[in-house]
């Protein structure tokens, strides 16, 4: 199956961002898919304009389309928008329909019942499927873009096996502070410390 184009198309698209122009890395053509799992990495600031229209960032749909079982060429790649938390967390959580799928299936094996109710509201009622167009946009609603008070700009935030959209301010206000949070030295909050009392999987 073909994963993508390994570059991304350019041209004055409106909503567009500059990253679109930019070489899209992808790890199974470039040759080191065995080394690198699937992810969403990175991230970018992209226009919304008045339809509520944005552009995907061109490495995060070639994962979509590597998370849809049923893409093939020439078809959008789908993928499930949860926006459960969307208020509180000030961000929309995006995932691939295959993670969704292993996060259903673990829903069901909630043996609680109130528990298991909280998560299918959370994940599944509170939830859309999306499309990405064929110029690598989605609409994202009117409801859920004032969930989180979107108005010209929205920032795409890689999460490993999802993706986030958010607004920048809000993003960055986040990010100081878990920043100012953070001890150093202390596994709980230090990185760097929390990935050191791991081991490598290679000296497993």
């Amino acid at each position: 199956m073909t994963v993508g184009p390994k570059r991304a198309q350019s041209g004055p698209t409106a909503g567009r961002a500059s990253e679109e122009a930019r070489p899209v890395f992808v790890p199974r053509e470039a040759g080191v898919g065995r080394a690198l799992r699937p992810a969403f990495r990175g991230k970018s600031v992209h226009k919304v304009d008045g339809k509520g229209r944005v552009s995907i960032p061109a490495s995060f749909r070639v994962e979509l389309r590597r998370g849809d079982p049923e893409w093939s060429d020439g078809e959008p790649p789908r993928f499930i928008l949860v926006h459960g938390q969307a208020r509180q967390a000030g961000y929309l959580e995006c995932y691939t329909i295959a993670e969704m799928a292993r996060l259903e299936r673990k829903i069901r094996k909630i043996p609680t019942r109130e528990a298991r109710e909280n998560a299918v509201r959370m994940y599944i009622t509170e939830s859309t499927y999306l499309e990405v167009d064929p110029n690598g946009r989605i609409v994202l609603p009117k409801d859920l873009r004032e969930l989180i008070g979107a108005e010209d700009e929205l920032l795409f935030l890689g999460h490993l096996d999802t993706f986030r959209i958010a607004l920048p301010e809000v993003a960055r206000a986040e990010e100081e502070a878990r920043r100012a949070r953070m001890i150093e030295g202390d596994p709980g909050s230090d990185p760097l410390a929390a990935l050191d009392l791991i081991p490598d999987e290679d000296d497993e």
